[in-house]
């Protein structure tokens, strides 16, 4: 995933939709979510409970995803890449 979290989620969604399976269980929509995440959110989402419901995981997501911007923008005002 190489895109901007929110334009992934938003794409994801319509995917779900597209698919039927905006009834399907949220853990099942998590778990589809989870496997496509990139190899930093998904990292550091593994380290997050699992919340219950989706829209909670995404909104940990965004929260996260909004955390490792900061980093890398610290990391690059002190000259580390």
């Amino acid at each position: 995933m190489n895109v901007a979290l929110a334009t992934y989620l938003s794409e994801f969604d319509c995917k779900l939709l597209e698919a039927g399976g905006q009834d399907w269980d949220d853990a099942v929509k998590i778990n589809m979510l989870f496997k496509n995440l990139n190899f930093q959110l998904h990292n550091q989402s593994i380290e997050h409970p699992k919340l219950s419901t989706y829209s909670e995981f995404c909104a940990d997501l965004h929260l996260l995803d909004n955390d490792l911007s900061q980093f890398r923008a610290l990391q690059n005002c002190r000259g580390f890449h």
